[in-house]
């Protein structure tokens, strides 16, 4: 049960990222972005919801198993920060992308998150 409650709470840290993330996306995707040109192979809007919710579901997953390696092992406080700091990156994403509509700053989010998410997939299999 406890390790239950663990996945839960990390599981539903991950997806409130995605909650408020998508405060910021709902209201500009039917005018902003549907008014974008996107390439042929941008996926259609349905698919995003259920994909990202799964996503977050896995990250926070994730999370949970590097947390139970250890959490006073210096190596998994670093794991779980970084890993952090990469769930801020993303939802800042949505904020300047959806919400400010600035697509170079957006640009300069998702080079930061893409760091953060490479560092998260270094540390967290080690």
């Amino acid at each position: 049960m406890k390790k239950a409650l663990g996945i839960l709470a990390f599981v539903l840290v991950c997806e409130l990222a995605g909650i408020i993330g998508s405060f910021f996306t709902a209201p500009s995707v039917p005018g902003w972005y549907a008014g974008l040109a996107k390439p042929p192979f941008n996926p259609p809007g349905w698919v995003f919801a259920p994909v990202w919710t799964i996503l977050y579901a896995m990250m926070g997953l994730s999370a949970y198993l590097v947390y139970e390696k250890g959490p006073r092992r210096s190596e998994v406080r670093k794991a779980l920060a970084v890993f952090a700091g990469q769930l801020l990156l993303n939802t800042l994403w949505s904020i300047v992308f959806f919400g400010a509509h600035m697509i170079l700053g957006a640009a300069a989010v998702i080079i930061l998150l893409w760091g953060m998410i490479l560092a998260s997939i270094w540390l967290f299999s080690g």
